[in-house]
């Protein structure tokens, strides 16, 4: 989906008007700051590789 809503922002010109935040957790309980990406995306993928390592720490 954050792929999709690039390209799809891109293709109607309206890619200049676009930004892309991530959460960084902080110390404490629930405290997140959320650095600006501007239209850069692959931070976001990084931190989805992340969540499905901790996912697969589960196992079955």
């Amino acid at each position: 989906m954050v792929s999709a809503i690039k390209h799809i922002a891109e293709k109607e010109n309206v890619g200049e008007n676009l930004n892309f935040y991530i959460a960084e957790k902080r110390s404490g309980k629930y405290l997140y700051d959320y650095k600006h990406l501007g239209r850069e995306i692959d931070p976001v993928f990084a931190s989805f590789n992340i969540a499905l390592d901790r996912i697969y720490q589960y196992g079955s």
